[in-house]
């Protein structure tokens, strides 16, 4: 299992950047690399999780040379992948249009690329990885994944992979609603043709 505290660094330099123009700085400013740690960790548990056995949480590593002085190169984590069974609700608890979840059984709940290694194709392999995934837990499932409406970086990408937009709904962080919209697939698509 990955280290916790590695993928919560990630992900939050990956909301610092991707996230700065999109959500209120209160909110980005408060997050705290142990507080998603322990989110993520909690993920872990099967107490907490009645669904991880059809779950599936995947990262990306670099090989870093070593640093001076050092003999071996070492390994930092520069993406992450998470998704399971489609939700009825964000991780927030707003609820999602319910044809959302009946129409598609898997959904990809987080995908992050530290932004230095972003443009390199680290978000593609983990999508990619993460379809593998899903496809051994649940083969004939359609895809759901949801992305703030206004994240056009993000948006753009998920078009590139063949996702088109299937519902929208709010998402409420730091006590403000935020639009976002979910795209889906669905079949899983081949990512090695798109």
């Amino acid at each position: 299992m990955a280290d916790m505290t590695d993928v919560a660094r990630l992900q939050l330099a990956a909301w610092h950047a991707a996230y700065r123009r999109l959500l209120a700085d209160d909110f980005l400013d408060g997050l705290t690399v142990e507080g998603i740690a322990g989110y993520h960790g909690r993920h872990f548990d099967a107490a907490q999780n009645p669904n991880l056995d059809r779950s599936a949480f995947l990262v990306a590593e670099m090989t870093v040379p070593p640093a001076e002085g050092k003999k071996r190169p070492t390994k930092t984590i520069v993406g992450m992948v998470r998704g399971g069974p489609t939700r009825e609700k964000t991780a927030a608890g707003d609820p999602v249009p319910p044809e959302v979840p009946k129409k598609y059984a898997i959904e990809l709940f987080a995908i992050h690329v530290e932004p230095t290694a972003q443009r390199r194709g680290v978000g593609r392999q983990l999508f990619g990885a993460f379809i593998d995934a899903a496809k051994k837990k649940m083969p004939d499932a359609a895809l759901v994944l949801w992305v703030l409406k206004d994240n056009s970086n993000a948006r753009g990408f998920y078009r590139k992979l063949g996702g088109s937009v299937v519902g929208e709904c709010e998402l409420t962080l730091g006590g403000k609603k935020y639009p976002q919209v979910a795209y889906g697939w669905p079949k899983y698509p081949n990512i090695t043709q798109t």
